[in-house]
């Protein structure tokens, strides 16, 4: 009889510790190219469940249709509340729901530039900003160190004339994004 009743209190625990509404798609920490075709939100009721549904703070209840134990909305309907890089959509009403955070992967990793120094040569030194991670750079077409993200190279200017350079930095997301970002450079002067 004891084992019984250990039995029953675990299912009783078990089963209210389950959520009665889930977060089906897009999943949690997924990445995607673009916006995803489909979210959907599942419900254990009879009945769907009075939600909040937000998508990056902003209520997006009202573009949900009810279905058969679901709610879901289009890509398309949803598209001007979501953003390149991290976005949360989560159910705020009933509260127990986890957010799920995805990610929407449209472009390349953005340069940023920490040091120019050009007192012996020109040595670059910044890094990779990407929501996924940079997975490689070049810098004038010379394959760049990259670690966690920073880099800092020695390169070989691409003379314009006298007075100017210019730099290209070419880099790709573990994602397979891809961005060129090309910054001008006076040449002659120190920058560090």
């Amino acid at each position: 009889m004891r084992n019984t009743g250990i039995i029953v209190m675990f299912c009783i625990v078990f089963i209210a510790g389950c959520s009665p509404v889930n977060i089906e798609e897009p999943k949690k920490n997924s990445v995607h190219p673009d916006v995803p075709a489909e979210f959907i939100i599942s419900f254990t009721a009879e009945e769907a469940p009075d939600l909040t549904i937000l998508l990056n703070g902003a209520d997006v209840t009202g573009l949900f249709m009810v279905g058969d134990g679901v709610v879901t909305a289009s890509g398309s309907s949803l598209a001007s509340f979501t953003r390149s890089g991290t976005n949360v959509f989560e159910v705020t009403d009933p509260g127990s729901v986890a957010p799920a955070r995805f990610i929407i992967d449209r472009v390349g990793p953005v340069v940023q530039i920490l040091d120019v120094d050009t007192s012996d040569g020109l040595r670059v030194a910044g890094y990779l900003q990407d929501d996924i991670g940079a997975s490689s750079l070049s810098i004038n077409g010379s394959l760049a160190a990259v670690d966690q993200g920073a880099f800092d190279e020695s390169i070989v200017e691409n003379i314009v004339n006298d007075s100017l350079s210019w730099v290209a930095f070419d880099a790709e997301d573990a994602y397979g994004q891809l961005s060129r970002t090309v910054f001008a450079h006076p040449r002659g002067t120190s920058q560090s």
